[in-house]
């Protein structure tokens, strides 16, 4: 009997340090997989890091852009503002210019008038000087 209790502790022993090995080799690989796993977290936390630069960047020239776009409609609104005193500066010239016009055709007809005047007013005195001679 003691040969058998001999060998089961042989074999109690033997079997314990293989357990322990194998614990040791989960342990060991466990541990290499975390390695892995917190660098794959440090990983993706720089790019998670880079991605939030990059929206960071993008909104920054976005916000620019609004700005621009806002500048340019200011300018474009001061130029319409601009466009429309003109237009109601030509309009007011075109009304001015017909009145002119018309003045104008009054002193042409005003100075027919005085001439056809005029020249009455000569034949008579021509007619006045021939007569008395």
């Amino acid at each position: 009997m003691e040969k058998t209790g001999g060998n089961v502790t042989e074999l109690v022993s033997a079997s314990a340090a293989e357990l322990a090995s194998s614990y040791k080799k989960l342990s060991d690989s466990i541990s290499n997989e975390l390695s892995k796993a917190s660098s794959g977290t440090n990983s993706y936390s720089d790019q998670l890091e880079m991605a939030t630069k990059n929206l960071t960047a993008l909104n920054t020239v976005y916000e620019i852009q609004l700005q621009d776009a806002n500048q340019y409609l200011d300018s474009t609104k001061e130029l319409y503002g601009g466009l429309h005193h003109m237009l109601d500066n030509l309009n007011k010239s075109i009304e001015d210019t017909k009145r002119y016009r018309e003045e104008v055709s009054k002193l042409g007809s005003n100075l027919a008038a005085l001439n056809t005047i005029y020249g009455n007013m000569l034949t008579a005195m021509n007619y006045h000087i021939e007569k008395q001679t």
